[in-house]
């Protein structure tokens, strides 16, 4: 199976490349609590740094419009293994999403209303908007 996802990969094919790289990004996470457990900070965020290449693969599909690679951004800022941890990150990646899958960015009322800020205040929904809407103007 990983040979043909491989080939796929090659030739171009963006699913082929996010299963892959979620497959690596499994990994890379696997392999950050082997080694990070009991690591101060700054530590810490040299393991980070070494699996960054993988993140930014995967946050680069997201921005050209996959769906599944920003869920997949949402899942590692909610994690915060690989990345900071940052919920309101991860609610502007969901937004960014179902932005994605309904092809338009709806507007801020019905942004602020998303399920994905229901745990939220005011200042966080309002921040996690306005990261969606970064998100969104950076797609291509």
């Amino acid at each position: 199976m990983d040979i043909l996802l491989r080939t796929a990969a090659d030739a171009g094919s963006p699913r082929a490349r996010r299963e892959l790289l979620e497959a690596r990004l499994r990994q890379d996470e696997q392999d950050t609590d082997a080694v990070t457990p009991g690591l101060p900070d700054p530590d810490r965020a040299s393991v980070r740094a070494y699996y960054a290449d993988d993140v930014q693969a995967i946050r680069e599909l997201a921005l050209k419009g996959d769906t599944e690679a920003a869920n997949v951004m949402a899942q590692l800022a909610d994690d915060g293994r690989l990345v900071d941890g940052d919920p309101i990150a991860a609610a502007a990646w969901r937004l960014f999403a179902s932005a994605l899958a309904a092809r338009s960015l709806p507007g801020d009322a019905t942004l602020s209303t998303d399920p994905a800020l229901d745990d939220f205040g005011d200042r966080e929904r309002a921040m996690a908007v306005a990261q969606a809407k970064d998100l969104y103007a950076q797609r291509h």
